[in-house]
């Protein structure tokens, strides 16, 4: 989050969604340090098991952090007071939306997402609701929106004809991430596998 007194209490918010899942929440501007910020940073998110990323503003540093816990297949729970201002790449990722005047509001449903991945829950549903979330506040909408924006992105990589049909989805909790295979109109069938974030990692053509 960027270092202004006006998220203080989104900060308290991320606290208290915390404390109520028994989990340790660390935020580098509350700790001494020396060195290197930049390293002091990738290794906090190397160490994270999920991490709160306010981008309500275009703030260069924290879309890199943002960036680093992607590429590490870490969890993010994006933050933001408006939505239309988050860039291209985070568009299509679920954020909650809070109120500046009444941040608290959204305490219940940061609790809910971080609660889904950091007990890594046998519910697939509640799992993969989370990780395919598209932009709608509606959950089953926002389900449909976001698998089918990982059906999309296999079918532009591999060419597939559509129509394109999803024949099955498992979530591997072991692994944090969701496997699910789809066949286009001519009867290509293909597999692909995406992370906590619904992000698509492995995409692979399916022997007939």
């Amino acid at each position: 989050m960027p270092f202004k007194a006006e998220y203080e209490g989104v900060l308290a918010v991320a606290k208290d969604a915390a404390a109520l899942l028994n989990a340790e929440l660390i935020h580098l501007g509350e700790q001494a340090y020396t060195g290197s910020i930049t390293t002091k940073i990738c290794n906090s998110i190397d160490e994270a098991d999920a991490l709160i990323a306010v981008a309500s503003e275009e703030n260069g540093n924290v879309y890199y952090e943002i960036g680093l816990a992607h590429c590490q297949r870490k969890p993010v729970a994006i933050l933001t007071s408006d939505p239309s201002t988050l860039k291209f790449d985070l568009r299509d990722h679920r954020a909650l939306v809070y109120d500046p005047a009444n941040p608290q509001a959204i305490r219940d449903d940061l609790v809910k997402t971080l609660a889904i991945v950091l007990t890594a829950p046998l519910d697939q549903t509640q799992y993969l609701a989370s990780a395919f979330r598209g932009v709608s506040t509606n959950p089953t909408t926002a389900y449909k929106e976001g698998l089918q924006k990982a059906v999309d992105t296999v079918s532009a990589q591999l060419n597939l004809t559509d129509p394109c049909v999803v024949m099955s989805v498992n979530y591997q909790p072991e692994k944090r991430e969701i496997a699910f295979e789809l066949k286009d109109f001519m009867g290509v069938r293909a597999r692909a596998f995406v992370d906590v974030n619904g992000i698509v990692r492995s995409i692979k053509r399916m022997l007939r």
